[in-house]
């Protein structure tokens, strides 16, 4: 049996700009047994978390009573009447930066409506995309203490080496004048967001960089990578490189990452086998003994 707590029923998460706001979903378990949470998030593009499946690889944690799972829709997308909805003029303003708000309001959501239920930790787990909102929001929000970081596909790389590396160099200059003169329809002709978006994520610190910054403070967080040995859109050489980077620190007794690496051989959507050992993961860092 599944709990949907629906955004409508409470205060619309506000995102960084002040004034874009994202769909917040918590399926919890039945019941008043305290529960973890697992915050969910995705790649780029068009969906919501509203519509049928979207829980379906955390799905047996919630029908096991085992954690809640919260997931938010991107701003200016919505689920009503059976049917994606979209915003194109509020879609098309939201950056990286909005992203990690709603994930920070996303969490201070769930945590607000299951009350006493909640009972004080959280996963993040990010794919793709949502592997890069959830290095930011470490960054954005120290005061978040969650007991595991889980990504898969992550990117790396800056914004402009993975556009350079996923794009034709025509398509790359398209995209370049598209975000100089703010067109929006001409950046998502090319690519699945906005100028708005490019435009910040261009100027944004690389998220394998922000990992080696809080590997440095020793960021005291569990950090679990799944990388497709094939990813074309996230390279997995970023991934060994980082592995390298943090061993090395630890052997000359540095500050450094909690790391664990898996590889396999798929591209960036991985396959059955890691999202088996995903889940195995995240249900192994919030079972009762980790405590």
């Amino acid at each position: 049996m599944l709990h949907l707590l629906p955004i409508a029923s409470a205060a619309p998460v506000v995102a960084g700009t002040g004034d874009l706001t994202c769909a917040v979903y918590v399926h919890a378990p039945p019941g008043d047994a305290p529960v973890p949470l697992v915050l969910t998030m995705g790649g780029t593009g068009l969906y919501s978390y509203g519509e049928d499946g979207a829980t379906a690889y955390f799905q047996p944690l919630v029908d096991r009573g085992e954690a809640a799972v919260v997931q938010f829709d991107k701003p200016g997308v919505t689920f009503a009447d059976g049917a994606l909805r979209v915003d194109d003029a509020t879609y098309d303003r939201y950056t990286v930066d909005d992203l990690v708000a709603c994930a920070d309001g996303a969490l201070a959501h769930a945590i607000t409506t299951l009350s006493d239920r909640y009972d004080g930790r959280f996963v993040l787990a990010g794919h793709s995309e949502g592997a890069s909102v959830a290095i930011h929001l470490l960054d954005a929000h120290p005061e978040r203490h969650p007991t595991a970081v889980v990504l898969s596909g992550a990117p790396l790389a800056s914004w402009a080496d993975i556009l350079d590396a996923q794009l034709s160099r025509a398509d790359r200059h398209a995209l370049d004048r598209a975000v100089a003169r703010d067109d929006a329809v001409a950046a998502r002709a090319i690519a699945p967001v906005g100028a708005a978006y490019h435009r910040r994520a261009l100027a944004a610190e690389a998220p394998g960089a922000i990992l080696r910054r809080l590997g440095e403070s020793g960021l005291p967080v569990p950090l679990q990578l799944f990388h497709g040995l094939a990813d074309r859109n996230a390279a997995p050489d970023e991934v060994r490189a980082l592995e390298r980077w943090s061993d090395q620190r630890a052997e000359e007794g540095l500050p450094t990452l909690d790391l664990c690496a898996r590889y396999y051989e798929a591209g960036h959507g991985l396959n059955r086998a890691a999202v088996e050992d995903i889940v195995r993961v995240v249900q192994s860092a919030l079972a009762p003994s980790e405590r």
